[in-house]
């Protein structure tokens, strides 16, 4: 009999505002895909959100920290959360320099593996950037 996997892809707009669907998440999906952590000191609430899961986790914020000065509001941020009863590994494939696009390798117990891909995709605007 084949196992059920399901996915959800959800913006947190901010921990803070965001974990309270989070925790409804955690109960029924198998992996999620979390955009807009906003700050480092997230990536590891997120990291020991839900013994349930494991997760990887990449912050936008890291290099504008480091920098000094922090002006402006937090942004960006990646987390996919994948459940440990589904997987036997769970592994990052790669994360792009402004951290708008983590890919991750799951190893599932059936012995199939999946490719996730989380993107954060911000509202449009006319900068050459975007």
């Amino acid at each position: 009999m084949p196992m059920l996997v399901n996915f959800s892809s959800y913006n947190l707009f901010g921990f803070d505002q965001g974990w309270s669907l989070l925790v409804d998440l955690c109960r029924t999906q198998n992996f999620i895909a979390v955009q807009e952590l906003w700050s480092d000191f997230n990536v590891d609430k997120i990291i020991n959100f839900h013994n349930d899961f494991a997760v990887i986790a990449r912050s936008a914020m890291s290099q504008k920290i480091q920098s000094g000065f922090l002006r402006g509001r937090p942004f960006g941020g990646l987390a996919i959360l994948a459940r440990k009863s589904v997987i036997n590994s769970f592994t990052v494939v790669g994360v792009d320099c402004n951290c708008r696009c983590l890919a991750a390798l799951a190893k599932l117990v059936t012995g199939h593996t999946v490719r996730i891909i989380n993107v954060y995709l911000p509202c449009s605007d006319s900068s050459q950037e975007y």
